[in-house]
């Protein structure tokens, strides 16, 4: 495996990551391009992190397609679901090998710019969010995601503004708060700690 350095990419797997931080012996990271489409939950109704048909797949199925020696390399991470936003309940914390980020890991991790922990609306050039639904701000570039060489929106695993919807990022690179319902067909950026 090459240096793993906040900001580089390393291969692990079949895939490439982009290394979003190191401490305690871990790296965090997260597949540098979405890897597919999937639907946050398969059926439309009112779901948390913990229940949804995609935290499911991503730890068991996506898991399984690693070599037994690369599983061993992953660290089971406690995560929480709570989404300071909006008032929608994340549901429980949970413990899992593979996941999504929240709202606050994107902003922490693609810019750092503290927007959305001091609940900043910036808005955008192209549009005006008077309601607060989305961040937009100069880290926006960072955030974007490509699916077939195109830029398109990636699933956050925190709750949206209602609970048969979940936060994603826009093909832009904004962050919307009130998400999307959970049935859509979005891409998916698995995240992991790796053990180094």
């Amino acid at each position: 495996m090459s240096e793993v350095k906040i900001g580089g990419v390393i291969k692990f797997g079949n895939y490439d990551w982009l290394v979003l931080d190191v401490n305690d012996g871990n790296a965090l990271i997260i597949s540098n391009n979405i890897i597919e489409q999937r639907e946050y939950n398969v059926k439309r109704k009112n779901v948390t992190w913990e229940k949804c048909t995609l935290r499911k797949y991503l730890n068991g199925e996506f898991l399984r397609k690693f070599s037994a020696a690369d599983r061993k390399k992953i660290s089971e991470t406690l995560i929480s679901n709570n989404n300071t936003w909006v008032s929608t309940d994340g549901g429980k914390d949970t413990k899992d090998k593979i996941f999504l980020l929240s709202l606050e890991e994107a902003d922490k991790y693609f810019g750092n710019s503290g927007d959305y922990q001091n609940i900043k609306r910036i808005n955008s050039k192209d549009e005006e969010d008077t309601k607060g639904h989305y961040l937009s701000n100069s880290h926006n570039d960072s955030r974007i995601s490509k699916l077939d060489n195109g830029a398109f929106e990636w699933w956050l695993r925190s709750p949206g503004g209602v609970s048969d919807t979940a936060a994603f990022v826009e093909r832009k690179g904004f962050i919307f708060f009130n998400g999307c319902l959970v049935n859509g067909k979005f891409g998916v950026r698995p995240a992991l700690r790796l053990k180094l």
